[in-house]
């Protein structure tokens, strides 16, 4: 579950990341809280998500000189920059597959079905994965990556 929120980080960054911290908490073998922060020579971003509270809520939060943006459950985002503060929302009647970002995702996989391509990079698929394996290494989940 996790890995589309880690995947979406490493997209919004604007260069390559120079540190990578987190924290996992599980309680027999079942994902309780996960938070993850990236850093860039420029920018942080910070991804949690949270199944202990009941809420089921995945944050995501992007720090640069430009401002700070803000996304709650991939529907709701806030915009901070020095001239004031955006509020962007979808419909009520806005679709789910659309509001969670994945009809173009679906569209894209059908396409490259149809026309034998492949939508998503090798290189963006392994640092995903590579990401997702850093953090439970890091929290004391199986074997360090490179060792």
């Amino acid at each position: 579950m996790f890995i589309h929120i880690a995947d979406t980080a490493l997209y919004l960054l604007d260069d390559e990341v120079v540190s990578v911290q987190s924290h996992l908490v599980e309680n027999e073998g079942e994902l309780k809280r996960l938070w993850l922060m990236l850093e860039t020579k420029s920018t942080t971003c910070f991804v949690s998500m949270n199944y202990e509270a009941g809420a089921n809520q995945e944050v995501m939060e992007v720090q640069s000189p430009e401002g700070i943006t803000r996304v709650l459950n991939l529907t709701d985002m806030t915009i901070v920059q020095k001239n004031g503060k955006q509020q962007v929302a979808f419909g009520d009647w806005e679709g789910t597959l659309r509001k969670r970002g994945f009809a173009p995702l679906i569209a894209a996989f059908v396409a490259g079905v149809k026309e034998k391509t492949n939508p998503v990079s090798t290189e963006s698929s392994y640092l995903s994965h590579s990401l997702c394996e850093k953090i439970l290494a890091d929290n004391g989940f199986g074997f360090k990556p490179n060792e």
